[in-house]
């Protein structure tokens, strides 16, 4: 069963990364960081600012969320006030 969890949990990171690849807007950046007690990911945004470090349950969902942040904060600046 562990191995079945594994590959799972490879390929929800696979996915993770491969949908950030595709859809993270221009300029933005996530940053992973491996240390030797745990992961650090911070969303950079178009202007080089570090907008939000991430927390999540695992490294998936960490890139997940920033990149759902990153799609936000575009959205937020296109907009045109009214």
């Amino acid at each position: 069963m562990i191995n079945e969890e594994r590959r799972l949990y490879d390929a929800k990171l696979g996915a993770a990364i491969q949908n950030a690849c595709d859809l993270l807007p221009h300029g933005y950046s996530i940053e992973i960081s491996l240390k030797s007690i745990g992961l650090a990911v911070v969303l950079i945004d178009n202007q080089g600012c570090e907008v939000y470090p991430i927390e999540a349950p695992s490294l998936a969902d960490a890139v997940n969320e920033a990149l759902k942040i990153a799609r936000n904060e575009e959205r937020k600046s296109e907009e045109v006030p009214t």
